[in-house]
């Protein structure tokens, strides 16, 4: 029997939208499992489900989507290699609740976009506010949305889930602080710190150039920041009782905003720990980890002058270390926190650059 073509009667893909964000809301429009499309589009061409669509889509996918679905265009068109480490396809539940909003307003399902899926980034490009997690997925990771927005017939506020509710109520808040002066080891000065940390590190995917500036000129920094994110979130060889350091360290002041290792990760020691960044996407724990390193490079005199001169210092790094981080590192953790200290410490015997050249970038 003759196999007549698919043809998915769905919106396109939007502007900077993912493709797993696409291919999921096109599984939901026709009640079956994303699997089941994957194979449907496939045509009896063996294709695995495992390499990350998001990014290296195959050849044969593309274009069978280019005669499924009017007015296909691909969501990789014009898009770039992120700068640093990306999610792991089932981790990539970020979200910008202002992003869905405006979604809303313009009669169009909400779409997850391709920059949330980059870890170092908590902060949405367009609006500049904190990126949030969406709660209501799969066993596989895989994101649902309200069934409403995907038939597109109803987008009123009561189809908001709760979850969505309190995010964007936490973001008006933030943005309320934000607009009152800085105050030093606050929340808002944590968030402002992620949101620089995201901006000299990384970029939206489709930037047409990778930054603004040189990346030889930031090495320095982002030297630091790999280090220290390593460090923070290892695990040692037979000493998992506690956890990483981010865990023991992280702010817990502020509540759900800065969160534990998420369960289930594993014990990773620090050879693994890219992989490990990878396979935890929980927004919490990101930010937990993200900022022990901005804290710890925020409260030197070298990097505070040249990325941070604008914010409140944070607490000087060898103050805050040995009172807070020595104490939590146990057997050979404490070993490499000498060596690592010592290490770190060496970035403040560093030759400052002149005022013309420090950094002046967003935000």
């Amino acid at each position: 029997m003759i196999k007549l073509p698919l043809t998915l009667l769905v919106d396109p893909p939007m502007p900077g939208e993912s493709m797993s964000s696409f291919l999921g809301r096109a599984a939901q429009f026709y009640c079956t499992p994303q699997r089941t499309l994957f194979l449907e589009l496939s045509q009896g061409v063996k294709q695995s489900m495992r390499p990350d669509i998001d990014q290296w889509p195959t050849p044969h996918l593309l274009s069978v989507l280019e005669k499924a679905v009017p007015n296909w265009k691909s969501p990789q068109t014009d898009l770039q290699p992120f700068l640093n480490w990306v999610l792991a396809p089932s981790q990539r539940k970020a979200y910008c609740p202002a992003c869905f909003v405006e979604d809303i307003a313009e009669n169009r399902t909400p779409y997850f976009r391709q920059d949330w899926m980059a870890v170092l980034c908590t902060h949405c490009w367009k609006h500049e506010s904190p990126l949030h997690q969406w709660q209501n997925t799969g066993w596989n990771g895989t994101r649902k949305l309200p069934e409403s927005w995907i038939a597109q017939t109803d987008f009123t506020e009561a189809t908001l889930p709760d979850f969505m509710k309190l995010d964007l109520i936490k973001n008006q808040e933030t943005a309320t602080e934000l607009a009152l002066p800085i105050v030093a080891d606050s929340l808002t000065h944590y968030l402002v710190l992620l949101k620089r940390l995201q901006w000299i590190m990384e970029k939206p995917a489709a930037s047409k150039k990778r930054n603004d500036w040189s990346v030889d000129e930031f090495s320095p920094f982002r030297n630091e920041v790999y280090g220290l994110i390593k460090f923070c979130t290892a695990h040692e060889r037979r000493i998992h009782e506690n956890g990483p350091i981010a865990s023991l360290v992280r702010p817990i002041c502020f509540g759900d905003w800065f969160g534990g290792e998420p369960a289930g990760i594993g014990c990773r020691d620090y050879d693994f720990a890219t992989n490990s960044l990878r396979q935890a996407g929980d927004l919490s724990w990101r930010r937990s980890y993200l900022i022990f390193a901005m804290r710890t490079l925020a409260g030197s005199d070298f990097f505070h002058r040249t990325y941070f001169s604008d914010l409140p210092k944070c607490r000087p790094r060898q103050e805050w270390w040995e009172a807070e981080v020595r104490p939590v590192c146990l057997g050979p953790l404490a070993d490499r926190y000498g060596s690592e200290f010592k290490s770190i410490l060496k970035s403040d015997t560093c030759v400052v650059r002149g005022e013309s050249d420090k950094f002046s970038g967003r935000p």
